[in-house]
């Protein structure tokens, strides 16, 4: 199953294109539309790393770089418009390739982003940022920004389309709760160390009102197998489809967070 998975997120990156000299004249690396951050050439956001320490050094190898994949360039960079030119570097990696830089801080696309518009990576494990022309670190909560300026018509492709989910039967509800309740338990035996008892964050990232929690596809893939970057384990072999989907359900539904249950067949389809 690991393998399986490990798959996946490789060809995800593989799918992302790899910034270059762009002899066609497309920028290498370029503002987005709506929201000032940094994209490569196809639109694809990019992300800075705040282990790497902004030193032009990259800390982001084998695991991480799997989710990570770094922007290497071949050639001379290419700029759009409101980009600086000093603030542009290249960082030697240790096998041998060359990562575009920006004042100082690597760049990077996050491979469950695969296509523009897509900035599922901002300000996880409060880690990895969206990094804005000046080099400075992109706010909170630009997300539905950026999808809106990638729509056709301008809209906000975060709602578009998105009709308001039907009430849940009584009975649906009262699963839900009652999944909830044993995850809460499944959840302090397993989690609360690093995410603390009431999702407030330790030394994992907190999950009380975290929007990421709003995807319960990364929030199974997390719990299964792990954020290695960042140090957390995978729970892949410890923890049964029901007992993951209760922990996720316990996670989406509690702090400020309110989000639909998750079921063990949804876990075993990621499995």
């Amino acid at each position: 199953m690991k393998t399986r998975m490990l798959l996946s997120v490789m060809l995800l990156a593989a799918a992302i294109p790899v910034a270059g000299s762009a002899q066609d004249g497309t920028p290498s690396l370029q503002r987005g539309p709506n929201v000032d951050y940094l994209t490569d050439g196809a639109g694809n956001s990019v992300y800075i790393y705040l282990r790497d320490g902004g030193q032009g050094m990259s800390s982001c190898y084998d695991r991480c770089a799997e989710n990570w994949p770094p922007v290497l360039v071949d050639g001379t960079p290419v700029l759009g418009d409101g980009l600086v030119n000093s603030l542009v570097s290249t960082v030697q990696r240790t096998d041998g390739t060359t990562q575009l830089a920006y004042d100082g801080w690597p760049l990077y696309h996050y491979a469950r982003d695969v296509e523009p518009g897509q900035a599922y990576g901002h300000t996880l494990g409060d880690t990895f940022y969206l990094v804005s022309s000046s080099g400075a670190r992109v706010a909170r909560g630009v997300e539905d920004q950026i999808a809106a300026g990638f729509s056709e018509d301008g809209e906000d492709v975060a709602e578009a389309g998105s009709a308001a989910p039907a009430a849940p039967a009584p009975e649906a509800e009262e699963d839900a709760t009652a999944v909830a309740s044993v995850g809460g338990d499944v959840y302090a035996a397993n989690c609360a160390v690093c995410h603390g008892a009431n999702g407030e964050g330790v030394v994992g990232p907190g999950l009380a009102g975290n929007p990421v929690v709003a995807r319960a596809d990364y929030v199974i893939q997390t719990i299964l197998f792990g954020r290695e970057d960042h140090g957390m384990p995978a729970f892949e072999s410890r923890l049964a489809d029901e007992d993951v989907a209760a922990i996720a359900t316990y996670v989406r539904g509690s702090w400020g967070n309110d989000y639909a249950a998750v079921t063990p067949a949804e876990v075993g389809a990621l499995r």
